[in-house]
């Protein structure tokens, strides 16, 4: 659904397509397959097919999500199906393996551009989007976060059973566990000490504003149509939570690629202005801000940690030595203290 490899799938598409009829009753020509960019979780494959092309997701090993499951991401776009918020049709899933070897799910593939999504610097540096007329930028950020509001206004019971999560001090204890998953405690004494301030200072309505959450909430997972979002991607991370830290983890980033970058393309409305928005959409008060941006930039921290600990095999005492989130980390906690 975004960026595209030439790497080659190891299965076979004739026995893929054979399986699919099974599935969905549906003759799909599979006339093609090429890697796309891959999620914290899933290998994703695009397949050019008709009646329509296809994308299928591949439960990857290891996976840098914790408790990652292969049933999450379909049961919260079938979820979303029938609401506001544009997803991707599920159109089979197999738990079992087969053809493939570890567990998929198909769906439909949404035609569209997808945002520049670089490392360090997103969107903010090169690209589509930051080479755009600075009105089409302010459409497509005001999209973004309108979706997210309407998604945060639904039910907390729209993925179904909870993925994960329930309230904001269930998440809290899913990073914790999430982090010393993959390093000891006291190894990493600097996210260890920003959970143990979001646990001791979590506003008084942490636990009862909660609501479905994308969890992974980057302008990089929406498929864009002229100025217009089609479809929201990427859903691994899915919990119910407080809704203001999806807002706090899009803003935090949109900071971070700016800092990094250099500056922020223009067009993009403020940090201020974009919490309104979002506070009026939804009905929500805006609450601590400084709170939610150091839950934003925990959770990155501790993502950034399993993937050093799990894809790399950096040794535990030498994390926070190398760690780019730190010196956020780090900032944020000198500003709460």
């Amino acid at each position: 659904m975004t960026r595209t490899g030439g790497e080659t799938p190891t299965f076979d598409l004739v026995a893929l397509q054979t399986r699919l009829r099974d599935l969905t009753g549906v003759d799909h020509d599979l006339r093609g397959c090429r890697r796309a960019g891959t999620g914290h979780v899933n290998t994703t494959w695009l397949l050019d097919a008709n009646p329509m092309d296809l994308v299928v997701k591949v439960q990857s090993t290891p996976s840098v999500v914790f408790q990652a499951a292969p049933e999450i991401e379909p049961r919260v776009l079938r979820g979303l199906a029938a609401t506001t918020v544009p997803v991707p049709q599920v159109l089979a899933t197999d738990p079992a393996g087969t053809v493939i070897g570890t567990p998929w799910f198909a769906m439909e593939l949404v035609h569209g551009t997808g945002l520049p999504d670089e490392p360090s610097t997103g969107y903010a540096e090169r690209g589509w989007f930051a080479d755009a007329d600075p009105d089409r930028r302010t459409a497509v950020w005001n999209g973004f976060v309108d979706l997210l509001a309407d998604l945060h206004r639904l039910p907390a019971d729209t993925f179904g059973p909870a993925p994960r999560g329930g309230n904001h001090s269930a998440m809290l204890a899913f990073w914790v566990a999430s982090l010393h998953d993959t390093v000891s405690p006291g190894a990493a004494k600097v996210q260890e000490r920003a959970l143990r301030w979001l646990q001791d200072n979590a506003p008084d309505d942490a636990d009862t504003a909660c609501g479905p959450c994308m969890g992974d909430a980057r302008l990089a997972n929406a498929i864009v149509d002229g100025d217009t979002i089609v479809a929201l991607v990427d859903w691994e991370l899915a919990h119910v939570g407080n809704p203001r830290g999806d807002l706090a983890y899009k803003l935090y980033l949109d900071d971070r690629y700016a800092r990094i970058a250099g500056g922020r393309p223009t067009g993009l409305p403020t940090a201020e202005q974009t919490w309104r928005r979002w506070a009026q959409r939804t009905g929500f008060t805006i609450g601590d801000t400084r709170y939610w941006e150091l839950f934003a930039a925990t959770f990155m921290a501790v993502t950034s940690t399993r993937a050093f600990r799990l894809l790399r095999g950096t040794a535990e005492a030498e994390v926070e030595s190398i760690h780019p989130s730190l010196v956020d980390l780090e900032r944020l906690l000198s500003e709460v203290s």
